[in-house]
């Protein structure tokens, strides 16, 4: 278990042992029906305190392979579901919440390079033998093209960088242009379609007003 790869369960088990607790598990279906399909890339928007990140908590506590949260599930609505067994605890999980690499930077360029930083780290631990550059990209594609094991990629927060840098439009080109790269660069797209299996970015659904 590391910091951003496969994160563990503890983060939706406070959830669900919260005095309110509202059974948002049905998400998961529908996240598993996208599974290897050219929808697979998701985009929640919805106003604060809607449960965004919680909704990412429990799909990373789902789909996550190294840990067993079959019990922590077990009452839900999910867990009657046909897909449930199918894809429980089966990829690796990529999460990171973006707010916290903001936090932590002055620049997009500082923000970007710290990102790529931890996550290789968490990498490097898990799969040491195939970690050899510094390009997370490559680093992700050596590691699918070795294992056979798809990443599922959850970014919350996403929306912070257009609250911070809104009047700085270069750096939505720069990270545009990751994710781009991450669904449709790879030879015989092996890639896009299978080791980025899911991507799913988390933010506050901003209201447009004209003046």
């Amino acid at each position: 278990m590391g910091n951003y790869l496969n994160p563990g369960s503890t983060m939706f088990w406070g959830s669900l042992r919260s005095q309110i607790y509202i059974d948002k598990s049905g998400l998961i279906r529908q996240m598993n029906t996208l599974l290897y399909t050219e929808q697979r890339y998701v985009c929640v928007s919805r106003p604060r305190r809607f449960g965004k990140s919680m909704a990412a908590n429990m799909l990373a506590a789902y789909y996550d392979k190294e840990n067993d949260t079959k019990e922590l599930f077990a009452g839900l609505k999910i867990s009657k579901d046909t897909s449930f067994d199918e894809n429980i605890n089966k990829y690796d999980v990529i999460k990171i919440n973006m707010q916290e690499f903001l936090s932590a930077t002055q620049s997009m360029d500082d923000m970007l390079k710290l990102l790529q930083k931890r996550i290789l780290a968490d990498l490097r631990n898990k799969y040491p033998e195939f970690v050899t550059e510094e390009n997370l990209v490559f680093v992700m594609q050596d590691v699918f093209a070795k294992t056979n094991s798809p990443f599922i990629i959850l970014i919350d927060e996403w929306d912070c960088l257009f609250r911070e840098y809104e009047t700085d439009i270069g750096w939505f080109r720069t990270v545009n242009l990751g994710i781009w790269y991450i669904r449709f660069t790879p030879p015989n797209l092996l890639w896009r379609q299978c080791c980025a299996i899911n991507l799913v970015r988390t933010g506050i659904r901003r209201r447009l007003m004209k003046h």
